[in-house]
């Protein structure tokens, strides 16, 4: 992978390259030329995908591996003495317990049971928690 300054300057290169194919033609035509050399060939479809794939391709942020919460946690509490227990808290520590997870719909936040050992979902506005990632997902404009 190139880094992002590199990657931007190679896509802007393939796409000037490609708009000069496309209007090198054009140009000749209205000055009354003869079309040029790239009316000779007829491109097969291969090779029109290869031009257009540089186009279609989108940068992609690096996805970092989803990380352990029970080990962030345990890292939390062992190494910094911290111990999430109000909802201020399990906000401000979102990103380092579940670093590389996906995101959530706005709104909502994830929480760990000590109880059931596991993570859970609480939408802020109203204190509502559930389980299933699904229900969270599923909610209306954070509501169902």
């Amino acid at each position: 992978a190139l880094p992002g300054g590199a990657w931007q300057q190679q896509q802007q290169q393939q796409f000037q390259q490609q708009q000069q194919l496309v209007q090198q033609p054009q140009q000749q035509l209205q000055a009354g030329g003869q079309p040029g050399p790239a009316f000779a060939h007829q491109p097969q479809q291969q090779e029109i995908q290869q031009l257009a794939a540089p186009m279609q391709q989108q940068p992609v942020q690096a996805q970092l591996p989803q990380c352990d919460p029970r080990q962030r946690l345990g890292r939390l509490r062992n190494e910094y003495g911290i111990n999430p227990d109000t909802i201020e808290m399990w906000n401000q520590y979102q990103e380092f317990i579940w670093e590389g997870h996906s995101r959530l719909p706005e709104g909502w936040i994830r929480c760990w049971s000590r109880s059931q050992d596991r993570e859970y979902y609480v939408r802020v506005v109203d204190m509502v928690s559930v389980f299933d990632i699904q229900q969270v997902y599923q909610a209306p404009h954070g509501h169902y």
